[in-house]
């Protein structure tokens, strides 16, 4: 099942129409059980160069930047795992903001996240 459902996808602008934003809205955060989290900005099925479910955003890793996300990649990264569960899911408490504000939020939220999943939690995935 894909990660990105129809309504989080009609809540993500195109690729490259915020390009221009010095402040873009991030409309979907995603976590992963390796701690890291991604900010996505925009998204398009297919991008302009032909690239199938291609998000764009902040990733924040070892070295947070902005990057492509390929969604196909994160569905796959999901498809072995329990129903319910997975290696990377959809924040569904987030509310869509400015990157400034998730920047400013961004080691509180990911230090908790570690937390979490050093304590053995893992939340279950909604569809």
């Amino acid at each position: 099942m894909p990660l990105l459902t129809p309504e989080l996808i009609a809540r993500l602008p195109e690729l490259y129409s915020q390009e221009d934003d010095h402040d873009p809205i991030v409309h979907v955060m995603l976590h992963g059980a390796n701690g890291w989290m991604w900010a996505l900005t925009e998204y398009s099925d297919p991008a302009p160069d032909g690239y199938p479910k291609l998000a764009f955003g902040k990733v924040y890793g070892d070295f947070p930047e902005f990057g492509y996300v390929s969604m196909g990649e994160i569905d796959e990264l999901n498809a072995n795992c329990l129903e319910g569960h997975g290696l990377v899911w959809v924040d569904t408490s987030f509310t869509p903001r400015p990157l400034s504000q998730v920047e400013t939020e961004s080691d509180t939220t990911q230090d908790g996240l570690r937390r979490m999943l050093e304590n053995g939690d893992h939340p279950v995935i909604t569809a």
